[in-house]
């Protein structure tokens, strides 16, 4: 049951970025059809990992929350909270723009680093330490929610 929750969770977000996306597009006066990556087969590989590395994190992250809720209903609604941490990294603004309350958080989650990584090797741009940070983060996260996935569930199952 709880697989079957992270899968729609992933599912929904990917149905909720598609739906945006042309709005924003829209609304910001430009177009996403003519973004190219400029980048070699190491930086598209290592993009590739981390974006499965982060994948596999947030689906099992799904999957704990799931094994938490007490209805099916509650699952979706604590994991729709996952969406919106893109919000307080550094994907939009700068750290430097946000009021000072934010900066910490901004600066030490763990989608600043990925969103950084995504940008510098797809854009074949300097990356600095971000790609090792992202994989970290996500290794960290995935063995965290694979724990507490694999506890939750010997409580619940018997």
């Amino acid at each position: 049951m709880a697989i079957c929750v992270g899968y729609f969770t992933v599912i929904l977000d990917t149905m909720v970025v598609n739906v945006a996306l042309p709005a924003l597009s829209k609304s910001l006066h430009t177009s996403t059809s003519g973004f190219q990556a400029i980048t070699n087969g190491l930086d598209w590989l290592t993009a590739a990992s981390i974006l499965i590395s982060y994948m596999r994190a947030i689906a099992w992250v799904a999957a704990s929350v799931g094994l938490l809720a007490r209805s099916l209903e509650a699952a979706g609604n604590a994991t729709f909270v996952m969406m919106f941490l893109p919000y307080l990294s550094r994907a939009f603004v700068p750290v430097s723009t946000m009021p000072t309350w934010i900066r910490g958080f901004a600066t030490h989650e763990p989608l600043s680093p990925i969103i950084d990584s995504f940008r510098g090797l797809l854009l074949h741009t300097p990356t600095g330490q971000n790609p090792p940070i992202a994989i970290a983060w996500c290794a960290g996260i995935l063995l965290a929610a694979t724990i507490a996935a694999s506890f939750l569930f010997r409580r619940q199952s018997g």
